[in-house]
């Protein structure tokens, strides 16, 4: 498995002016940050150590279909 860590973004405000930051003192520790969208049917999920939800703008209208998606991953963490 990757030491990658994936934060997941919303859509209408990709990355933030703080990921740069965030990006690069992970990498410092050796983890490689990746960006990615929780519905994005193209991610493989399993791949990932750690998923860190940043924001997910659309998840209360979509409450119970977030809820299956954040069952299935096996480390997920909301800071």
């Amino acid at each position: 498995m990757a030491r990658d860590l994936t934060r997941i973004e919303a859509r209408d405000e990709p990355e933030g002016e703080e990921a740069p930051l965030l990006d690069a003192a992970l990498r410092a520790r050796g983890v490689e940050p990746e960006w990615a969208l929780w519905d994005d049917p193209e991610v493989d999920w399993n791949r990932f150590e750690l998923v860190v939800v940043r924001s997910t703008w659309d998840y209360a209208e979509r409450w119970p279909e977030f809820l299956r998606w954040a069952e299935t991953r096996p480390r997920i963490e909301n800071p």
